[in-house]
Order: C-alpha cells, then sequence, then structure tokens
C-alpha cells in the first residue's frame, strides 16, 4: 500500500490503478476449455476480482480524500492530479466494475456490491449524473454537468481495450467480457449506440453465429437493443439491417424455446426496417419479407411437438398477423390448418398455446373478415370441440383461471365468426340447443353468445 499517494506521480499512480485492475480480470480460458471454464478459477476470480475493487478504491479515496474514510464530496473533485488520474484509468476501472456487476459464476454477492459502490464513486468523482452520461459523453447540443471530466464519454477507449479481447480469435475465450460488452452496450442510446456502431455490430453478430444457445441468446439481445437505438435509415447504410437479418433468419431452426422467445421480437423490429415505408402498399400482393418469416414458422409450427416450442410460436401469430394484416390470405389455409391443431391438444395446467392460439384466430377474423364464411363451417366445428373438451374439467389438469380465459376467448370467437356469417354458425349453435344432453357449461356459453352477439 501507498505510503503517501501525493508524492507519487500521476503515471506511477495510472500504472499501479491499471495493473491492479488488470490483474482483477478474468482470465482466458485455455486452449480447449471455452466452453467449460474451470470451476476453480471462476472462484479464484472471485477473490482476485474483490481485492482488486477494495484496492483501487482504496488508492481513489487516498487520493481523493486524503484517506480512505471520507464521505464523497465536491469539495476537491476540482483536483488536478485526481482529473489527471481518474481520466487515465478510467475505462480500466469501468471494465473492472461491470466485470463484477452483475451475478455470474466469477462474481460473488460482494463482488457485485464494491463493484456498484465503486461505480457510484467515480460517477460522483467525475461529476457524471449516470453511467451512461459516463460512457456517452454529451452531444453538441446538450451541457454537460458542471465539473464534469468526460464531456465526450469514454466509450471510445473501453471498446479500445474490448476490441482486443473480443476479436474473432480470442472471444469464445473470454466469458467475462462478453458480459461487459452486453452490460456497456444496455447503458447506451440513441444516438450514441449509432455513432459506435462499427464497434457494436461485429461482436453482436459474432455471438449470434455461434453455435452455444447462450451465446446466440446474448447475441439477440445485444441486435435488439442495436435495432431499438439506432435510427432505420442508418441501419439501412451498406447493408447493416440485411446482415442482422441474414444472422437472425436461420436461428428460427433452432429448437431451443429460450432463442425462440427473443428471436421472433427481434425479427419483428428488423422486418420493418428491411421493408422500407411504402413497399407493401405499392405491392400488396407480392410476397415479402414478412411472408417468408411467417410461412418459416407456420411449417416449423405443423411438426413441432415440444411443449415448449409450441408455446412460444403461438404466442407469435397475433403478432405476425397484426402487422401482416389483408396480407396473411396468402397464408389462410395453412395458418387455419395450423390454428385448429393447436385448439386440438391441451399443453399443461395454464393452456398457454390454446389461450394465444385463440387470439390469433380473433386476429384473423378482423383482419381477414371478407374470406371467413369459406371455412366458418370448420371453425365452428373447432370451437364448439373446444368448449366440449373444458367443459370436462375434471379429465384435464388445467387451472380454474385458465379454463375460464379459454371459454370467454372462445365465446368471443364464436362471436365474431356469427357476425362473419351469421346464416351459418347462428342457425348451428340454435340447433346445438335443442340437444337434450348438452350440459351446463356448453349451454351456458351458446346462450350468451345468441344473446350477446
Amino acid at each position: 500500500m501507498m505510503s503517501n499517494t501525493a508524492s507519487t506521480s500521476t503515471e506511477d499512480l495510472i500504472k499501479e490503478i491499471l495493473d491492479t485492475a488488470d490483474k482483477g480480470l478474468l482470465a482466458q480460458a485455455e486452449e480447449g476449455y471455452e466452453h467449460a471454464y474451470p470451476e476453480h478459477l471462476y472462484l479464484k476470480a472471485q477473490t482476485d476480482g474483490l481485492q482488486a475493487l477494495e484496492r483501487v478504491q482504496l488508492i481513489i479515496k487516498r487520493l481523493h480524500w486524503g484517506s480512505e474514510d471520507g464521505n464523497l464530496s465536491k469539495g476537491e473533485i476540482g483536483n488536478c492530479l485526481v482529473e489527471k488520474v481518474v481520466k487515465g484509468s478510467c475505462a480500466s476501472l469501468v471494465i473492472l466494475c461491470a466485470t463484477y456487476y452483475n451475478h455470474s459464476d466469477w462474481s460473488n454477492e460482494g463482488c457485485q456490491k464494491l463493484a456498484a459502490a465503486f461505480l457510484d464513486d467515480i460517477l460522483a468523482i467525475s461529476s457524471c449524473p449516470s453511467v451512461f452520461r459516463l460512457l456517452c459523453g454529451y452531444s453538441e447540443v446538450e451541457e454537460p454537468a458542471d465539473g464534469c471530466f468526460f464531456e465526450k464519454g469514454i466509450l471510445g477507449e473501453i471498446f479500445r481495450q474490448l476490441k482486443k479481447r473480443l476479436n474473432k480469435e480470442s472471444w469464445k475465450k473470454e466469458p467475462a467480457s462478453r458480459q461487459v460488452f452486453h452490460w456497456l452496450l444496455l447503458h447506451m442510446k440513441h444516438p450514441f449506440v449509432g455513432e459506435h456502431l462499427n464497434s457494436l455490430l461485429p461482436p453482436a453478430l459474432l455471438f449470434v453465429d455461434d453455435y452455444q444457445p447462450s451465446n446466440k441468446l446474448l447475441g439477440i439481445r445485444c441486435l435488439q437493443h442495436i435495432i431499438k437505438q439506432v435510427d432505420p435509415t442508418e441501419l439501412r447504410w451498406y447493408g447493416r439491417s440485411e446482415v442482422i437479418f441474414q444472422a437472425l433468419q436461420p436461428l428460427l431452426y433452432q429448437q431451443e424455446d429460450v432463442i425462440i422467445k427473443e428471436l421472433i421480437p427481434c425479427l419483428l423490429s428488423i422486418l420493418p426496417i428491411m421493408e422500407k415505408p411504402g413497399q407493401q402498399r405499392q405491392s400488396p400482393w407480392k410476397p415479402g419479407l414478412y411472408d417468408k418469416i411467417f410461412q418459416t414458422i407456420l411449417c416449423n409450427m405443423e411438426g413441432e411437438q415440444k411443449l415448449a416450442l409450441r408455446q412460444e410460436f403461438a404466442k407469435s401469430l397475433e403478432q405476425f398477423i397484426s402487422v401482416m394484416k389483408i396480407n396473411i390470405l396468402r397464408h389462410m389455409k395453412r395458418l387455419l390448418r395450423v390454428i385448429s391443431s393447436y385448439l386440438e391438444l391441451s399443453d399443461g395446467k395454464e393452456e398457454i398455446s390454446r389461450l394465444h392460439t385463440l387470439r390469433a384466430l380473433r386476429a384473423v377474423m378482423i383482419e381477414a373478415w371478407p374470406r371467413i364464411p369459406n371455412h366458418s363451417v370448420h371453425l365452428t366445428k373447432v370451437l364448439l370441440t373446444l368448449l366440449c373438451d373444458i367443459s370436462t374439467i375434471d379429465s384435464f389438469n388445467i387451472t380454474d383461471s385458465a379454463r375460464h380465459e379459454l371459454q370467454d376467448k372462445s365465446e368471443d370467437c364464436l362471436r365474431l365468426l356469427k357476425k362473419c356469417d351469421t346464416s351459418t354458425v347462428e342457425p348451428a349453435i340454435q340447433e346445438i340447443l335443442k340437444t337434450s344432453s348438452l350440459n351446463q357449461f356448453i349451454k351456458e356459453s351458446l346462450e350468451r353468445i345468441l344473446r350477446d352477439g
């Protein structure tokens, strides 16, 4: 430990801080161990990280307050030495804090608390109101905070350091650096994401292209944030949006529900950027990228047996139908076939697939109502069969709330179906009500449909 910080040269202070921060980072995995990082090294990283954070925090406190036991105050923030040292080491310190900020195999509760506290110290000393401002700084039209050390932010230096760790040859050996990259990205907003797009896209695309599900998931989350925070026109420059789309599209064939859950919203974010404004209006009957993705999803749904995947695909149907509107007519035959098959089978206590499929069917009837009469007989049978299924609750292990919600949505769909084709649906329901063996559950439902419709 330094006995007299003030007497130490600025360069020596910065070097000591950088060396300490570097020792606290998680070491690269050895060749061949990229996917099985040894547990004893994770435990060592927790100890090293805690020691590094404690040491650099103590150095900064001694430098700023003259002792380690002082409360944060702005009285001496203008000190020239403090400013030089913080500016010279801040990028490395933020990387160290980000490494241990969130829960991970190499970060325990003590590391997380200390990383959060030290990051708050850095923000206070540098007069940055938030991590976002520390990273991104201020634009030309914004007024920096008084005494701010980093008007232009420190992202440039951070990415320069991360680039060495996240290149094509070594990124898989850097589990912590991947998480640091994601943490930094989530703290960035428009328009600064666009300014650093050339540094942000390559690592995210590397993650997505990996065969390990955890890396794919991380890449999808990174791309989703980029898509949301970058101007669509800027994403179209140099074919960036097309590169993103081409990276995401093959993931539709993945068999992991966690990937599909994150993937479909990401595709729905990039598709309107790929299909320029007005493109669908100019040629409404020409199949586009929406049709290509929707067709793939329907194809996957037809043959899918895993309940978790069926649920995630079912959730996506209503979203695509609402966006594609009348263009779903190109997929009507297969879409209704999928809807019918998903309504036939129970998928668990909460009936997630059935409930989302009923929402999709309602959206279909609203968007493509002129074609519904052609399918009204079949859809009436499907919905009545569903009501019969849930009326015998003792034979199905589903919750009461799921049962009532299925009943409400089935009735709602039958009402809409009756409006689309009154001459077919209403007489059919009236005929069924004459059946003497009809149970009370179905009878009340059908009476409500006729009365409220």
